[in-house]
């Protein structure tokens, strides 16, 4: 989460460049747009989701599952695609499995293995969530064309490129 809600004007930097010559202006506005921007829509995700009783990692474990065929993986592929520990995931199972949303179970190939499944109640319910969370995601970028789309997802590639 960023919390600066009142961002610096270009005087600020200025008087802060004097101190720090290395501090480029549109670089740092970029940056500092970027996180701002990166905290509304995820506070404003935050928000879509507890009216469904989810927080984002318990939604993205059913996203997760359902964008495979047969709405299933094991705990390592989980923890790997959230970047989560294991620990976490276990947390975040133990209550999607009690509410009916996922099954644990072994895997039948290797016993040793576990398998989480996306359960027709879990299926139902991101039924309800998702055609609501489309529709909001088009809200959040209206007034941007297809070329606009194509550029943003081409610069924020070109950044997670540096990291």
């Amino acid at each position: 989460m960023f919390n600066l809600l009142i961002l610096p004007s270009e005087e600020q930097l200025k008087r802060v460049k004097k101190q720090y010559p290395q501090l480029n202006y549109t670089t740092i506005t970029s940056f500092l747009l970027l996180l701002r921007t990166a905290t509304e829509i995820s506070t404003s995700l935050d928000k879509f989701l507890m009216k469904y009783n989810l927080l984002q990692n318990r939604w993205l474990i059913l996203v997760m599952l359902l964008r495979e065929e047969n709405k299933t993986l094991s705990p390592q592929d989980l923890t790997k695609f959230l970047g989560i520990t294991g620990a976490t995931l276990s947390r975040l199972l133990e209550s999607l499995d009690e509410e009916g949303l996922v099954k644990r179970a072994v895997n039948k190939k290797d016993r040793r293995a576990h398998e989480i499944t996306l359960t027709a109640k879990g299926q139902k319910l991101l039924n309800k969530i998702m055609p609501d969370y489309y529709d909001a995601i088009e809200k959040t970028f209206k007034g941007m064309n297809e070329t606009d789309h194509k550029n943003l997802v081409k610069l924020l590639k070109m950044i997670q490129a540096f990291k």
